[in-house]
């Protein structure tokens, strides 16, 4: 637990401009709201739990998660290749890691590519669903500069606030055979979901995307932290949509969720996916009424992806897992 990134101020802040786009619902509808919001979620993510991130990069990085959950919704409509364009999708964004003000941006524009690949539609889905993909996160933008501006004294104070070293711009070795490993399992995640009939299946994806670690140990145990945190989530998210049916409740407990999830950005992963489960259950609630699965269907894709993740490292990082083997007690 780190207790020094807990920020409830920042909860606050980021929980109210990411479901700020549901005050917009008469007009735009609760499933182009629905997307707002997941999509101020990932560039409040893209953001990390303290601002370190310059604002231009964000603002990159409104356009790219907006642009990439389009270009995989169009990507889940091709049937076989599916899978393929996944890995694609996955492997060039995450070829940026290593550099340190690009790292978060690529993570989350894979993940935003592997949501709207799992999701169905078609072009006018794409289209819908960047756009307000766009809305949403152009909107948290402004809450985070907001924030920004009127904390400067206070997280100067603090060194909240101060901008990574630029990495080189380069392509290291390291970022290329991460991108390699974590495109193709997510290729090989994406198909065994398919073929597992996984209602699901990008949360496979995802999964693969923030567990696969350099080494065994750090895998394991990002995996371990992200079941364990999903299953208490998931029991959480279930209890909301079966105990209500009203949109408004929803859309407090949603409320309530966003704002800890943030809060308790890194704290504890184990603890965040306590809150983001229950976020993501309830949100889909929302665009899919009448669904009450995704509680069960969430485990199951965790499970699944932590465990492609684990074999994966395994085999593509033998001598890392014999290393950890032979460790002296």
């Amino acid at each position: 637990m780190d207790w020094s990134t807990f920020s409830l101020p920042t909860g606050i802040r980021a929980g109210a401009f990411v479901v700020l786009p549901f005050l917009l619902e008469p007009l735009i509808g609760y499933v182009s709201a629905a997307f707002a919001a997941l999509a101020g979620m990932w560039l409040t993510n893209t953001d990390g739990p303290k601002s370190r991130i310059p604002i231009w990069v964000l603002l990159v990085a409104c356009f790219t998660e907006s642009a990439a959950v389009g270009l995989g919704t169009l990507s889940g409509t091709t049937g076989a290749i599916a899978p393929l364009l996944v890995g694609v999708g996955v492997f060039l964004p995450m070829l940026v890691h290593g550099n340190p003000t690009w790292t978060r941006v690529g993570t989350f524009t894979a993940i935003t590519f592997a949501v709207g690949v799992g999701l169905p539609g078609g072009s006018d889905a794409a289209m819908q669903r960047t756009l307000f993909s766009l809305l949403g996160t152009l909107l948290v933008l402004m809450g985070i500069e907001m924030q920004r501006h009127f904390g400067n004294r206070v997280g100067a104070a603090r060194g909240i606030g101060a901008l990574p070293v630029p990495g080189d711009a380069r392509l290291h070795p390291d970022a290329l055979r991460n991108a390699v490993t974590v495109g193709t399992a997510s290729a090989v995640g994406f198909s065994i979901g398919m073929a597992l009939g996984l209602p699901r299946d990008f949360w496979v994806v995802i999964t693969i995307i923030l567990t696969v670690q350099p080494s065994f140990n750090a895998t394991l145990t990002f995996t371990s932290g992200m079941l364990l945190g999903t299953i208490i989530g998931a029991i959480l998210g279930a209890a909301v949509v079966i105990g209500t049916k009203d949109v408004f409740v929803q859309l407090l407990f949603l409320s309530a969720f966003a704002v800890l999830m943030f809060a308790t950005r890194g704290v504890n992963l184990a603890l965040v996916q306590v809150f983001l489960a229950p976020f993501i259950i309830v949100l889909l609630y929302v665009i899919y009424q009448g669904q009450a699965n995704f509680a069960e269907a969430r485990v199951e894709d965790v499970l699944v992806g932590g465990l492609i993740s684990i074999v994966t490292v395994s085999v593509l990082g033998l001598d890392a897992v014999k290393r950890y083997w032979k460790k002296p007690a």
